[in-house]
């Protein structure tokens, strides 16, 4: 079964590999790390480095997270992830990778759907307030307009100092 349009993303990590949520990997895969298509839109790799990813963060070259498999690194050169038992196990590796400064917070579905998402309907309802149809609105709906772009606001994704 596919899903909805607005259901699906992929974002792309500083090292050009894709945190994906999109059809044919949801099923198997739930939300997953792997390759960037090389043409946009059309899936000829259906390679996944990490399925069922819950969180994730970028450290520089690369993607440190936890999926259903365990805490996992994930090297964007080499492709090469190791999993960890515990957060402990994680953080030891971390320390040896000399990775002590993460790129963002740690990102999950949610974000990633809001980092791809919000900006166009952003952009679709701002258009919106410019028009005629707006100027004709009541009230209350232009109130529930400003609603909407303030939920449609783009994730702070910088690092917090507990992470």
């Amino acid at each position: 079964m596919a899903t909805v349009g607005m259901a699906e993303w992929d974002l792309k990590t500083p090292g050009t590999n894709v945190v994906c949520h999109a059809d044919p990997f949801i099923a198997q895969h739930g939300t997953c790390l792997r390759p960037t298509d090389k043409k946009r839109g059309v899936t000829t790799d259906e390679t996944v480095y990490v399925s069922r990813i819950e969180w994730w963060q970028y450290f520089k070259g690369h993607v440190v997270g936890k999926a259903q498999r365990g805490f996992f690194v994930f090297n964007e050169t080499s492709k090469a992830v190791g999993y960890f038992d515990t957060e402990a196990g994680l953080q030891a590796r971390l320390k040896q990778l000399h990775l002590d400064q993460p790129l963002t917070r740690r990102l999950t579905p949610a974000d990633g759907w809001q980092l791809v998402w919000a900006p166009v309907m952003r952009q679709g309802l701002e258009r919106l307030k410019k028009s005629d149809e707006y100027k004709k609105m009541s009230d209350a709906q232009r109130q529930a307009i400003e609603k909407q772009l303030e939920q449609y606001k783009e994730p702070d994704i910088r690092p917090t100092s507990r992470q």
